[in-house]
């Protein structure tokens, strides 16, 4: 599940703090909600993820020890797990949010499925598809509250993030950890 990565949805509370709504006690709370749900679908993304690598994981110095590369989880079940968080928390957010926070629940999912199974894969592709994750993660924050995400917001998010892949990478490549065919 990767609960440790819960750290990239703070993004979700950007939108709530340079509106300046975060004084608003009621959306603040609403963007708690929205953020654990969508940690909730985000992790469900990661079980298809490891089931997709789970052969090239096995191979990895630090990957190899995650559940289901190591075999402590069955594929089949880890499938269940993931069928049950995705379906369970679209149809929280489609019932008790509007249909736009849904909708980009799905843009989410669909860019997920995209990352996973071609993207990562390509040269450079791959750093510049995680910053729209984290775009994602900005349209989901603004529209809990309600607002529109400015263009600087988008842009900065987008570089800073661009940042981080890129210094990711680096990192594996001078700690000789990475098994990326990119």
């Amino acid at each position: 599940l990767r609960p440790k990565q819960w750290i990239k949805n703070v993004f979700l509370f950007f939108p709530l703090f340079f509106s300046w709504l975060f004084l608003e006690g009621h959306l603040l709370f609403e963007v708690l909600i929205v953020a654990f749900l969508f940690s909730l679908f985000s992790w469900a993304t990661y079980i298809l993820n490891d089931i997709h690598d789970r052969e090239s994981d096995a191979h990895h110095p630090k990957k190899k020890y995650r559940p289901i590369a190591s075999g402590i989880i069955p594929a089949p079940f880890a499938f269940f797990i993931f069928a049950l968080l995705f379906s369970g928390i679209l149809l929280l957010v489609f019932f008790y949010f509007p249909i736009r926070l849904f909708s980009l629940f799905l843009l989410y999912f669909i860019y997920s499925i995209l990352y996973s199974f071609l993207l990562k894969e390509q040269f450079l592709l791959d750093v510049f598809s995680l910053s729209i994750g984290f775009i994602i993660r900005i349209l989901i924050g603004a529209a809990v509250i309600s607002v529109e995400p400015s263009l600087w917001i988008l842009s900065m998010t987008f570089f800073v993030s661009l940042w981080f892949g890129f210094s990711k990478r680096y990192q594996e490549l001078s700690f000789g950890t990475s098994t990326r065919k990119v």
